[in-house]
């Protein structure tokens, strides 16, 4: 009990928290349980709300097309200059496996002084690029 934090140690119910572990012993069968109960009730739910989750993703979606084609950020600049470039260079791969466009920069206007041409550009909705 007292590795808890402190603020954690009355074992109050919490909406963050709201089954607080007592002690006791944790198997990894008991394990296996809390997970499986997890996946079923996502599964249970995603097949009992299935058109409605599609259509709020639809919807989603749609929104934010609608929203950045009028409105900044146009796009996110992942610039070239990283403390941890392979780590950015692992976010871009990511972002491409996941059907993103991501662009090379062959030059930015003078709007973007502090990104070098060859940073990489997501842009918000599929267009024209405008750097």
């Amino acid at each position: 009990m007292d590795d808890f934090p402190k603020e954690r140690q009355p074992l109050r119910s919490e909406v963050f928290y709201s089954s607080p572990w007592k002690g006791g012993w944790w198997r990894l069968g008991d394990a296996v349980r809390y997970m499986l109960g997890g996946s079923m009730a996502v599964l249970d739910t995603a097949a009992k709300y299935r058109e409605q989750l599609l259509f709020n993703r639809y919807q989603a979606a749609r929104d934010n097309i609608a929203r950045f084609s009028k409105e900044p950020p146009f796009a996110y600049v992942i610039p070239l200059k990283q403390r941890d470039l392979p780590a950015a260079a692992t976010l871009v791969d990511r972002l491409l496996v996941n059907g993103l466009e991501v662009h090379e920069a062959t030059r930015l206007s003078r709007q973007w002084p502090d990104y070098p041409a060859g940073s990489w550009v997501v842009l918000m909705i599929s267009r024209s690029p405008r750097w």
